[in-house]
C-alpha cells in the first residue's frame, strides 16, 4: 500500500519520500484528500479528452488501412521460400497493391513523405516481382525480394508511426 502511495506521490510530482500523506493519502474516502493528492487528477481529467480524441474515425480508418497492407505484406514474406510457385507470390503481391490502394484513400494523419516513400517502395517491390516468368524459380529472385520486402516494411513503420496506430 505505501508503494502505491509512493507510486501515486512521484506522479503527482511530489517526492517519494514515505510520509503521513503518502501512506494516508490511497486510503482517504474520495473527497477528503489532501489538495497535494488531488493535483493529478485535474491533469489526468486534461489529458484523457485528448487521448480519447486521438482514435479519431480518420485514425482508425487509417490504421485499419495500414494493418491491412501489413498482413498483405507478411503473407507475401511467408510466401517467399525458394520453393514457392510465382502464382502464389504474384497473388500475395496484388494483395498488397489492393491493401495499399484502400491505405491511400483513407483519411488520416500519414505524412506525404512517408506515404510517398511507402508508395515508392512497394512499386519497386511490385516491379521486381512483374519481372519474374511465369516459369522461373524465386530462388534467384529470392534475396533482391527479401530485400524489396524489407524496404517496404521499413516504410510501413514510418507510416504506422504517423498515424499513430
Amino acid at each position: 500500500m505505501a508503494a502505491l502511495g509512493a507510486a501515486l506521490m512521484l506522479l503527482a510530482g511530489c517526492s517519494s519520500t514515505p510520509g503521513p500523506s503518502a501512506t494516508t493519502t490511497p486510503s482517504r474516502p474520495v473527497g477528503t484528500s489532501s489538495p497535494t493528492a488531488t493535483t493529478p487528477s485535474p491533469s489526468v481529467v486534461a489529458s484523457s479528452p485528448s487521448a480519447t480524441a486521438t482514435p479519431s474515425p480518420s485514425s482508425t480508418a487509417a490504421c485499419t488501412a495500414a494493418n491491412a497492407f501489413g498482413d498483405a505484406l507478411a503473407s507475401f514474406k511467408d510466401d517467399l521460400q525458394a520453393g514457392a510457385a510465382v502464382a502464389d507470390v504474384r497473388a500475395a503481391r496484388d494483395q498488397m497493391v489492393k491493401a495499399l490502394t484502400a491505405l491511400n484513400g483513407a483519411p488520416g494523419d500519414v505524412s506525404p513523405a512517408h506515404l510517398d516513400a511507402l508508395k515508392a517502395a512497394e512499386t519497386r517491390l511490385d516491379t521486381a516481382v512483374k519481372g519474374i516468368a511465369d516459369d522461373d524459380t524465386l530462388a534467384e529472385a529470392l534475396g533482391s525480394l527479401n530485400q524489396d520486402a524489407s524496404t517496404v516494411q521499413a516504410a510501413l513503420s514510418d507510416v504506422l508511426a504517423d498515424i499513430s496506430c
